[in-house]
Parts: C-alpha cells; sequence; structure tokens
C-alpha cells in the first residue's frame, strides 16, 4: 500500500530501537545479537571493526565492565579518528589499524610509524597490495603485529606466508 514504510530490513541501522532490531534475520535466518550476547556466546579472540567513532565509548564502557572478556578483545578501525578514541576510552583494549593497501599509510602525517603511534595500535591489518615481507619483518622488529587480507584462496595463504 502507498505510503507504507518498507520492511525494516531496508531500514538504516540508526533508525531502529532494538526491538525493530531484533526482529532482522541474518542470512542464516539467526536474529540478529547485541554484542554483549556475542561476547557470551564465545570464548575466541574478537575483532571488533568500529565503523562508527561514535559507537567507541559505548562500546569501550561495555568491554571494561567485562574484565575477564576485555582480554579476548581487540577494537579495529579503518579510521584513525576511532583508533584514537578507544586509546582515550578503553586504553587496555588492544587496537588494530585496517587499510585496503600499505600506500593508504602515507596519507598519514608521519606515515604508517607516525599513525600507528599517535593512535597507540598494536597490530596492523593490509591489503596485500604494497605489503612486502621487509615491511612486515620492520614492523614485526619493532613490536607489532601484522595481518594481510584478503585471504579468499589459497593463493592468498601462501602469499600471506611467504
Amino acid at each position: 500500500m502507498a505510503g507504507e514504510p518498507g520492511p525494516i530490513t531496508d531500514t538504516p541501522v540508526l533508525e531502529l530501537d532494538l526491538g525493530q532490531l531484533r526482529t532482522v534475520l541474518l542470512d542464516s535466518g539467526q536474529p540478529t545479537l547485541t554484542f554483549s550476547e556475542v561476547v557470551d556466546a564465545t570464548s575466541v579472540e574478537l575483532h571488533v571493526e568500529i565503523k562508527d567513532p561514535g559507537a567507541v565509548a559505548t562500546l569501550a564502557e561495555l568491554v571494561l565492565s567485562r574484565p575477564a572478556d576485555a582480554a579476548g578483545i581487540r577494537f579495529t578501525s579503518f579510521q584513525t579518528e576511532a583508533l584514537s578514541l578507544r586509546r582515550q576510552h578503553a586504553l587496555s583494549v588492544p587496537g588494530g589499524l585496517i587499510v585496503s593497501r600499505y600506500a593508504d599509510t602515507q596519507q598519514h602525517e608521519g606515515g604508517l610509524d607516525g599513525i600507528l603511534e599517535a593512535v597507540g595500535a598494536s597490530t596492523f591489518y593490509s591489503g596485500f597490495e604494497g605489503l612486502t615481507s621487509q615491511e612486515v619483518e620492520r614492523l614485526h622488529q619493532a613490536g607489532y603485529e601484522v595481518h594481510v587480507w584478503p585471504l579468499r584462496s589459497l593463493s592468498d595463504v601462501e602469499q600471506a606466508v611467504s
């Protein structure tokens, strides 16, 4: 009928209240979980990618209220603002910078080393393009974890470990 709102699945998440969000089913047919439910349901390390810097304070509060779980959580983001806020609100929660291509790090003042230090990141996630084994070794020697992505095929995995 004209004028009726579309299905909730067509509504931006920011416009949904929790009750509405809980009615959205994932592709698997399972309901959408809250962050607390995800943490409760797993014992593996969680890499929590922050898409909206505005979520950092709330996520930090929740994670820090669960000290036993906080040790297994790492906040990651493409956005340096989100990682800076993570440093401000949850310094004890490790952070990781994500870039699509290694060359993207040169857009930051001070290059890669400058931005990793500025945001307090202990991990660097990079697309393969431009990342060399020499740079990975240098970052390891400087104390950083380095991860490459995407790993979509056996050849990607082979490239990652070579």
